[in-house]
């Protein structure tokens, strides 16, 4: 599937350089990024050391643009 067919997340995240997660899985990219994510039914996740784990759920269609300021909350 092309990116066109594809919903678009930029995470910016408070601290920065964190791993972004897509359905458990990951990305290979960190924080701040843009990731090009399946339609359906996603969540996204963050965690790091140090803080409480994040993620939000969302249903994503194709060509949906959609950008997450993260503020992780230490432990």
């Amino acid at each position: 599937m092309s990116a066109a067919g594809k919903a678009s997340v930029k995470v910016i995240s408070t601290p920065a350089g964190l791993e972004i997660m897509v359905d458990g899985q990951g990305t290979g990219k960190k924080t701040p990024a843009t990731v090009q994510i399946e339609p359906g039914t996603r969540v996204i996740g963050l965690k790091a050391d140090g803080y409480r784990p994040w993620q939000f759920k969302e249903t994503f269609a194709a060509g949906d643009t959609l950008q997450l300021p993260v503020d992780l909350q230490p432990l």
